[in-house]
């Protein structure tokens, strides 16, 4: 004990993060209204209805969509922001998922994806994008 000791951190189940104020249902009336304005935006607009879709997806912990949404929304317009975080949260996830269930094709799949995201931090800090 002293100076330099670890406090212990409490493992948390992923499952256990979810907001219990936010509604499911609420919030998948609300991603129905945004993929309906999605359809007719320009590219500014579409960058920002995509991020909100899968912003939506990750709190209500549909890590599956909420990928498909950010990756789009990355390919048209590389930036380090909440879209970039939450992806990269995301691929942590499942890379640990994987690790935990001696998946090694997944696991290799999950480090690459986010090798590539730390090229795009690489090439957005770099003024390359």
């Amino acid at each position: 004990m002293g100076w330099f000791s670890r406090k212990k951190k409490e493992k948390v189940n992923e499952t256990e993060k979810i907001d219990n104020s936010i509604n499911i249902e609420d919030s998948i009336k609300k991603i129905e209204e945004l993929k309906k304005e999605l359809k007719n935006c320009d590219s500014i607009k579409k960058v920002t209805l995509l991020n909100d879709i899968g912003g939506i997806y990750y709190k209500i912990l549909d890590y599956d969509n909420a990928v498909i949404y950010y990756e789009e929304s990355l390919n048209i317009e590389k930036t380090i922001g909440k879209a970039y975080t939450n992806l990269l949260n995301i691929y942590n996830i499942k890379r640990r998922e994987a690790a935990v269930n001696k998946d090694d094709e997944k696991l290799q799949y999950y480090l690459n994806k986010i090798d590539d995201m730390m090229k795009i931090s690489k090439d957005v800090v770099r003024g390359n994008v």
